[in-house]
């Protein structure tokens, strides 16, 4: 019996050893495509490399030290898109690699996406609801102040976004008010009481990140 137990600690053991040999770049290059849009990153004479979703070359971030990567692709004027992604340890030297996402057009919001991933048996593994607490727009709102009933296509115009740290653990995150600031300012045109929605909730916005704290012993993200 003792033996069997040993020889999974040694199994245990060298599988978490083997998992801290891996480097951000590696587990990159294992992601699944539709996580990382296709992005594929290759060092040529020293130099990272990767390739514009129009084609053309484009130089990411490659932090290998502190486990961080970042593709910023500004494509052909039709948007520009921010790709970050982040290795964790865990307390087991295990690894969580976090994977940011965030469009935008003229500083505009387009679209914002976060995921945590854990990969085991060669399979990732989503746990972004595992990980982090939910975080809501009502996180981004003065106390007292009631998140307005906007109309649907409303919510496609804001968004909440999350930058990744290259350097720590702690991750902020923004709300993006993006295009209600057009309605607000009257450049897009919308009804006198939809216009005083959006100024009122643009006003009573947070206008500094909140922060995501990492507790590795528990495996967790936290708000303060």
């Amino acid at each position: 019996m003792k033996k069997i137990a040993f020889t999974l600690f040694l199994a245990l053991l060298m599988l978490s050893l083997f998992a801290q040999k891996l480097t951000v770049i590696d587990y990159f290059e294992k992601l699944p495509p539709e996580i990382i849009d296709d992005y594929k990153i290759e060092n040529a004479e020293g130099e990272w490399i990767s390739k514009s979703n129009a084609g053309y070359e484009i130089f990411p971030t490659v932090d290998i030290i502190n486990g961080y990567i970042e593709i910023i692709d500004e494509g052909t004027g039709g948007g520009t898109t921010k790709l970050q992604v982040v290795l964790y340890r865990k307390k087991d030297g295990s690894a969580l690699i976090a994977i940011s996402k965030y469009t935008n057009d003229g500083g505009m919001y387009i679209e914002s996406r976060i995921n945590f991933m854990e990969y085991k048996n060669e399979e990732w593994i989503d746990v972004t609801y595992d990980i982090q607490p939910s975080i809501t727009c009502n996180n981004f709102v003065n106390q007292g102040f009631d998140m307005p009933d906007f109309p649907e296509d409303f919510h496609e115009m804001f968004g909440i976004v999350y930058n990744l740290p290259q350097y720590g653990t702690t991750i902020e995150i923004s709300l993006i008010v993006g295009g209600l600031t057009l309605i607000c300012d009257g450049t897009m045109e919308s009804l006198p009481a939809d216009k005083k929605l959006v100024c009122d909730f643009i006003d009573n916005t947070k206008k500094t990140p909140i922060k995501l704290y990492w507790d590795k012993p528990n495996r967790k993200f936290y708000l303060k």
